[in-house]
């Protein structure tokens, strides 16, 4: 700041007129700040629907860990029908961002005679499973027309088809002879 040496007062320079008036408005300036807004709202928008709807994460490809004698399509049947099914009404459950993992635990748990379950998402639509299996101890072997079956003494009374020709090789199966 210039200061005059007869006071501490600035120097109040004068500008030199110019050819347009000062106090105009500029309006461009305005206008591309409120594309600049819309463009970042519409970029935000697309973003969000890329990422809930994108194929990229969806679910391709299912690893099933431990399974000795639960066949693997039958857990693949229950992750695609959980993949059918949308959550909250919007999202799919077909994306790996989206997908319930505790109801799928949940229902596996219910359907198929499992003693734990243990459920990993991993990137670009990879799903693990790894389960453990309850094991087998009959308390009443029954005779029916496909063969011995053996009825299970749990909580749940959950009957399986062991395919032995008698009772007695169904006992050795299970080991309890």
């Amino acid at each position: 700041m210039l200061v005059s040496r007869w006071g501490r007062q600035p120097i109040k320079k004068k500008w030199p007129t110019l050819n347009y008036p000062t106090n105009r408005r500029n309006y461009s300036v305005r206008g591309f700040r409120s594309f600049k807004r819309y463009f970042v709202a519409l970029f935000l928008l697309f973003s969000v629907y890329f990422f809930i709807y994108s194929s990229i994460f969806d679910i391709n490809r299912i690893i099933i860990l431990g399974n000795a004698t639960i066949n693997a399509k039958i857990i693949e049947d229950i992750v695609d029908q959980i993949k059918k099914e949308k959550r909250w009404f919007i999202f799919p459950q077909k994306n790996i961002l989206f997908f319930d993992d505790n109801f799928l635990k949940s229902e596996l748990m219910n359907n198929i005679h499992l003693d734990s379950v243990q459920i990993k998402k991993r990137p670009w639509g990879t799903l693990y499973i790894s389960i453990s299996e309850k094991t087998a101890v009959a308390s009443d072997i029954l005779e029916s027309d496909r063969g011995p079956r053996a009825a299970l003494a749990e909580d749940r009374a959950r009957g399986f088809d062991q395919g032995c020709a008698s009772s007695l090789e169904l006992c050795r199966a299970i080991g309890t002879e």
